[in-house]
């Protein structure tokens, strides 16, 4: 069919649609509308603002049937059935086109259009300039085999120097003041966090967008591995995102994301080449299932807890991976983990700090008291050598047997030890043998002499005769 036909009949439904949904409106149908938060994050001057917005695409869909036998519909259908665009523009507004079979995709086409047309002002007034924009957009999709899509995503707990950083091709973070426009509403999203927004915006082009959605989620799950790998384990993303496809409207999208526990990262300009090579490194790294996996995937378990004391059995487990095996000597983890992270004379107040996060775990297992401040400070330590030996092994500067490097850590600090007594004995005796000679020589040096001998000597016995004179 014509692009000259295709509009004529479609622009003729769309009419007949906007006469029949506005004599429902006269008859006292109304719209359904929910409440949008505009602005009124904390530090902003103006206050929150609630918008009313009317659920256009919910009236129309619960009329479906109504519309369907209208007189205009089935030269509709049979014009938008043959165009080829049909198919990516439902993706590009995020329809399956599969989904309930030719006479569902066709539906689903109609009702989508209609809610280009009509917009979201709810009186189902046809703006010319809209309808065309709605038709066009579809012939458009028909010579089109690849869409854009934009991911956009809040994170919280990270804040950067520079108005935009990015970390490859298509991904970037940025500050609210440098988010390109449209944008969807980000009122809802704040919290009551200071601090300006701060943000991951992802683009792309595919040819099927629901696939790329599914990466994108795959790419920001890497991103935040990263991040938290990198600098701080407390970063989080919003849970509801936004994705584009096509350029069309904003909708919510389900992430991967969290509760962030507070505190932030400031990344500095002189970090953010850093980072990005660290993100690239992550993003390349091949897991094969084994400890370093689990032991990582335990982390961002923690990570995701209210609190460093919620996190510390999720902890705890990943550096037993990590630091133990079957063979394992029972107890051997608070001096290993002292033998990598802490200097000779700094691991024995390691190793009790270890030793009191160990009891401490198993105390709150059985139902014992929260232990407060230090209950929190422990975990928060554990968790920060836990991530260090992560991002340690992760960059190649320590093997993934970390197991072994400790042992061989701790028998040389301990022959150290050892050695370092054996000289210090050694010394002291030296020391006690110079200041007082041994009984065999002060006995030799202080033998008195018997008459005999002193008589056998001339000289000597006339001394010893004038002393008697």
């Amino acid at each position: 069919m014509s692009s000259t036909s295709l509009q004529a009949a479609l622009s003729a439904h769309l009419e007949a649609a906007a006469a029949f949904l506005q004599g429902q409106l006269a008859e006292g149908a109304e719209v359904p509308f929910e409440l949008e938060r505009r602005g009124g994050r904390p530090g902003a001057r103006r206050p929150a603002l609630y918008c009313y917005r009317p659920l256009v695409g919910e009236f129309l869909r619960e009329r479906a049937e109504s519309l369907e036998r209208l007189p205009t519909h089935s030269e509709a259908a049979i014009a938008l059935a043959d165009s080829d665009g049909l198919d990516r523009y439902l993706l590009d507004h995020g329809v399956e086109p599969g989904e309930g079979g030719p006479r569902g995709r066709i539906r689903e086409g109609l009702l989508v259009l209609m809610e280009d047309a009509f917009g979201e002002g709810g009186d189902f007034e046809l703006v010319p300039e809209r309808v065309q924009a709605a038709v066009s957009s579809l012939q458009t999709a028909a010579g089109s085999t690849r869409s854009g899509v934009t991911v956009l995503a809040r994170i919280r707990g990270l804040a950067i120097a520079s108005p935009d950083l990015s970390l490859a091709d298509g991904l970037e973070v940025v500050r609210e003041e440098a988010l390109p426009a449209p944008l969807p509403d980000l009122g809802a999203s704040f919290a009551s966090e200071d601090g300006e927004p701060v943000f991951v915006l992802l683009a792309c082009e595919a040819e099927d967008p629901r696939r790329a959605v599914h990466a994108a989620r795959g790419v920001l799950s890497e991103l935040l591995r990263a991040l938290r790998l990198f600098g701080d384990g407390r970063i989080a993303l919003d849970a509801l995102g936004w994705v584009s496809t096509g350029g069309g409207p904003w909708r919510a999208l389900q992430l991967p994301g969290g509760r962030a526990r507070g505190g932030t990262l400031l990344l500095t300009p002189d970090q953010e080449d850093e980072l990005r090579a660290f993100c690239s490194l992550v993003s390349r790294r091949a897991f094969d299932g084994g400890r370093l996996e689990w032991a990582l995937r335990r982390f961002e378990l923690g990570c995701e807890r209210n609190t460093a004391i919620d996190a510390l059995s999720d902890n705890l487990l990943a550096l037993s991976a990590l630091l133990e095996d079957e063979d394992s000597p029972a107890g051997m983890l608070p001096r290993r983990l002292a033998a990598l992270c802490a200097a000779q004379d700094e691991a024995p107040e390691l190793v009790r700090r270890v030793e009191r996060a160990i009891a401490l775990e198993r105390s709150l297992r059985v139902g014992g008291a929260h232990p407060g401040g230090e209950g929190e400070q422990l975990g928060r330590e554990l968790a920060e050598h836990l991530r260090a030996l992560l991002r340690d092994v992760i960059c190649g500067h320590l093997p993934e047997d970390l197991g072994e490097l400790a042992d061989g850590i701790i028998t040389d600090a301990d022959q150290a030890r050892a050695l370092e007594s054996e000289q210090a004995a050694a010394a002291v005796a030296a020391a006690q043998a110079v200041e007082s000679p041994p009984p065999d020589e002060q006995a030799e040096a202080y033998t008195p002499l018997s008459l005999e001998e002193i008589f056998s000597h001339a000289a000597q016995s006339e001394e010893v005769l004038d002393v008697f004179i």
